[in-house]
């Protein structure tokens, strides 16, 4: 009898295992990653954003190694307010992946020095280097475990600090960072916030969803919920606030200045309310998110 249930338990847990132990490599073609990128400092309730895409776009050879090339092929700056363009179109950088290592490596656009971009075969307590995270704080990996993607489950390595947790902070192997293909890890309060809204292969979506259509951005047209509305009053407040929506079936994702998740609140009318609940005197953020990605963020205070 003992036997038996050992052999069940052995017969269970094999599948699982085969999953997460198969090395699922960075994409080589054919491969989208759509980005959100915000900046606060200059306008606090009204943040400068863009979208844009990275793409795969053909082969280079440097120093007699063979790299993908990366672009993006459009800017769209979806809140015209206080700057001008931030990113800029065009050729951003190459690739290439060491299947062996489980690892990736970026020259940037700007020089020809080649860097660690990203590293599969890091464990748990193991410092992050290379090009995400020059100047940065010890940023370090705090748990692993594993996501479903596609039908089959990819590896996830969860860091801190960075400037938002949960969905924000979290390398998915095959696929990059939850906060951007290039994005700089350290991210500050009043610096940029960047999130990546979706990432396609061989024309299908398999982050965050299958049913993002998660298109190449190449004009305003190709942005999800580009025509949004959405307001948040009063800013400051003291007790309650009222955040309205011409978006339903979302969630609004609340941060404290630390990056910690407060609150989620799921809109399922074109008005809520917002109850401080408890919450200290001071700065938060708040993303809203739906099915296709980001939608909106911003900020207020309670005092």
């Amino acid at each position: 009898m003992k036997n038996l249930l050992l052999l069940i338990l052995i017969t269970y847990a094999l599948p699982t295992k085969a999953q997460t132990s198969i090395y699922h490599p960075f994409p080589d073609s054919n491969a989208v990653w759509n980005v959100n990128y915000s900046l606060y400092w200059c306008n606090l309730f009204d943040p400068f954003n863009e979208q844009y895409s990275y793409l795969i776009d053909g082969d280079t050879t440097i120093n007699s190694t063979t790299y993908h090339k990366i672009i993006s092929p459009f800017i769209e700056k979806t809140i015209p307010t206080c700057t001008s363009y931030v990113n800029r179109s065009g050729y951003k950088g190459c690739i290439r992946q060491d299947t062996t290592l489980k690892q990736v490596y970026l020259i940037p656009g700007s020089n020809n020095v080649e860097e660690i971009l990203y590293d599969f075969s890091l464990q748990v307590g193991d410092t992050l280097n290379g090009y995400l995270f020059q100047s940065c704080p010890a940023i370090v990996v705090i748990s692993i475990d594993s996501i479903l993607i596609d039908n089959s489950f990819r590896k996830r390595w969860w860091v801190m600090p960075t400037f938002l947790e949960s969905d924000s902070s979290s390398i998915i192997e095959g696929i990059g960072f939850s906060i951007g293909l290039f994005e700089y890890s350290c991210i500050f309060i009043d610096g940029p916030t960047t999130l990546l809204t979706c990432f396609r292969q061989n024309g299908n979506t398999l982050y965050p969803n299958f049913s993002t259509t998660c298109d190449i951005i190449t004009t305003n047209s190709n942005i999800p919920e580009l025509n949004s509305t959405f307001s948040f009053y009063p800013n400051p407040f003291h007790s309650t606030a009222t955040f309205n929506s011409n978006t339903l079936k979302a969630k609004l994702k609340i941060y404290n200045t630390f990056g910690k998740i407060e609150r989620i609140e799921t809109i399922i009318s074109h008005s809520i309310t917002i109850n401080r609940n408890g919450l200290s005197d001071g700065i938060y953020f708040y993303q809203l998110v739906n099915e296709n990605g980001l939608i909106a963020n911003g900020k207020f205070i309670i005092e």
